[in-house]
């Protein structure tokens, strides 16, 4: 603990990684003693962390291929998932960082061109941009599009059918997903994700979906949000079931049909 100024300041020695008055999530779980005469009670709690990721995916019609699109994708992870990048990127390198990262995408996506900054702002989230692009068939009727590339929630998190312990996050959440893509020119849409809004125990958990369209183009905005740590386990069920629908509406899908 350090004072400045009239102000007291924790530090950690024990990660190169943590920025200044950043302490590992871990320490935050109760009850503590700062070291000295007197020992002082200090108390860090999960609730006293926020998570922050945003990311943000434009993709528009590729002008040197009518069957493609290509855009850009920029990320800034959460403060400790930025923490797991330095250390990633420290342990095997940027290119096998980068690789790794290009590898996560298959099929008729490609991405490339991958620019890391603030690596060294330990106090910041990294930021990642690289390019992307998708090949499509555009011989085919119908065209389907998960417009939640690579983010999102895949499974919920809570498998089990029944928890008789607690659940203990090492956070709060709040996680935003911006994404563009232009119609495909000879294309319409034909079905797309409808705005959804929806609380979890009024104030402690929020997840919005909004949708909106044009004549050219598509977007979606993704949020979620879980301002508390600590749930009991007769708040399990109710838990689980938020989750299992941000999954399901993750999983749908933008059709373009042919016109």
């Amino acid at each position: 603990k350090v004072k400045i100024e009239n102000k007291y300041y924790y530090l950690d020695a024990s990660d190169p990684y943590s920025g200044f008055n950043k302490l590992p999530y871990f320490c935050y779980n109760g009850s503590a003693r700062t070291i000295g005469t007197p020992p002082v009670m200090v108390n860090l709690t999960a609730d006293m962390l926020n998570e922050a990721k945003a990311t943000n995916i434009v993709l528009l019609n590729d002008g040197s291929s009518k069957q493609a699109w290509s855009g850009f994708v920029t990320s800034y992870p959460g403060y400790y998932e930025s923490i797991e990048v330095r250390k990633k990127i420290q342990e095997k390198g940027k290119a096998a960082f980068e690789k790794e990262l290009t590898d996560g995408y298959t099929g008729d996506f490609v991405a490339s061109n991958v620019n890391i900054e603030r690596l060294e702002e330990y106090d910041k989230s990294v930021k990642i941009n690289y390019s992307l692009k998708i090949e499509r068939s555009d011989n085919s009727n119908i065209i389907y599009l998960n417009p939640v590339i690579k983010e999102g929630l895949r499974e919920n998190y809570f498998k089990s059918a029944e928890r008789k312990y607690p659940v203990e996050m090492p956070y709060k959440i709040d996680e935003t997903y911006q994404f563009k893509v232009d119609i495909p020119e000879g294309y319409i849409i034909d079905e797309a994700p409808k705005s959804e809004k929806v609380s979890y125990n009024e104030n402690e958990g929020k997840f919005e979906y909004l949708v909106s369209k044009t004549d050219t183009d598509i977007s979606i905005r993704s949020r979620l949000t879980i301002n508390k740590t600590y749930f009991q386990p007769d708040e399990y069920e109710s838990l689980r079931g938020f989750f299992d629908y941000i999954v399901k509406k993750h999983a749908e899908q933008i059709v373009f049909k042919k016109k």
